[in-house]
């Protein structure tokens, strides 16, 4: 999909090579349409997807999908959190798991979140975590040398955290 390295020219039709490469790799409307089956995304609240964030882009699902309170991009390559920009703040409820996280940092945009899974990563700091309050985070098969007391006494509520 988005295999072509970008062109160092200044040659316009490179250059509109280049950028097609870009809005190709966006996740828009008709993807989202194509995806769920259905024309009405504004009635969508849980979406399941698997992307590459490498090549592809979520920064404006939220701009099409105003009622979207569950997200699950569960196997996805996400580099990092940060990669789902901040538009998503009304999240409910995210499934990164498998993802091949190494950090949350970013996570702190998300201040809607209930519910986190990340599950299945390499994360072996929940810092990030640290202003949001009564949220359910599962943390299976992550690696943690310790977790800071603060956050056990916090209104964290971890499930699942094994390898602690």
């Amino acid at each position: 999909m988005m295999s072509k390295h970008f062109s160092n020219s200044h040659d316009p039709s490179e250059i509109e090579d280049d950028l097609q490469v870009l809005m190709d790799g966006i996740i828009n409307e008709e993807y989202v349409k194509l995806e769920t089956g259905k024309d009405d995304l504004s009635s969508i609240s849980y979406l399941t997807l698997t992307i590459d964030t490498w090549k592809q882009s979520v920064y404006d699902l939220h701009l099409f999908l105003p009622n979207l309170q569950h997200l699950a991009l569960d196997g996805s390559i996400i580099s990092s959190v940060r990669d789902l920009g901040i538009g998503l703040r009304f999240l409910q409820s995210l499934s990164l798991s498998g993802c091949g996280l190494i950090d949350i940092d970013g996570i702190g945009v998300l201040t809607g979140l209930k519910d986190l899974c990340l599950s299945d990563n390499t994360i072996s700091d929940v810092t990030p975590l640290a202003m949001h309050e009564n949220i359910q985070v599962s943390l299976i098969d992550n690696f943690f040398s310790f977790i800071h007391t603060d956050f056990l006494n916090s209104n964290l509520i971890f499930v699942d955290t094994h390898r602690i």
